[in-house]
């Protein structure tokens, strides 16, 4: 991590999921490659750290990345303060890579856990996917950033499907642990 580049502080009050965007197969072990991100990220992009608080792989293996108490960072135009940002290796548009079970469990344990540890409510205004964060466009019906005039589809169709039962099965398990 690089100590000239300060992180900004913030207490997590929503949880994002996002997916990297790039195509990933394991071939890299997940530690290497997270490590070529952060190094990427600091060097090029100019960011303190890699840009999520939590990354989960292939095998569901979950890994911590930037501090909680840190805002993350994308390169889109809404505010990333208070956000906890999660994001799956890989890319989860359609026709592309699809998540696994042990992926989806991951995603809803680090999502409990979050909400519990943060009274954060498990429901759809609180825990979005990061399209969720960028206005749809009326001529096209695409989520179009702002900053950047790209289409946004982060976390990718074959994992955002997934965000409605997932934010269901976090509720539930946080009703259990009452």
């Amino acid at each position: 991590m690089d100590s000239s580049i300060p992180f900004v502080p913030q207490q997590p009050e929503h949880i994002t999921l996002h997916h990297e965007g790039v195509i990933f197969d394991g071939s890299l072990p997940a530690p290497d490659y997270l490590r070529a991100i952060q190094h990427w990220v600091i060097t090029s992009v100019g960011w303190p750290d890699i840009p999520y608080h939590f990354i989960i792989d292939l095998d569901g293996i979950i890994y911590e990345g930037r501090p909680l108490d840190a805002r993350g960072d994308t390169h889109t135009s809404y505010d990333l303060q208070n956000m906890a940002q999660i994001a799956v290796l890989g890319k989860y548009d359609e026709g592309e890579q699809v998540p696994d079970e042990r992926q989806i469990d991951a995603i809803i344990d680090i999502m409990t856990w979050l909400a519990f540890e943060y009274h954060i409510p498990p429901d759809a205004e609180h825990i979005k996917g990061h399209r969720d964060y960028i206005p749809v466009d009326s001529a096209t019906g695409l989520h179009i950033d702002p900053m950047t005039g790209e289409s946004i589809t982060c976390p990718g169709d074959n994992l955002y499907v997934y965000l409605p039962s997932i934010i269901n099965e976090v509720a539930d398990r946080l009703a259990s642990m009452r």
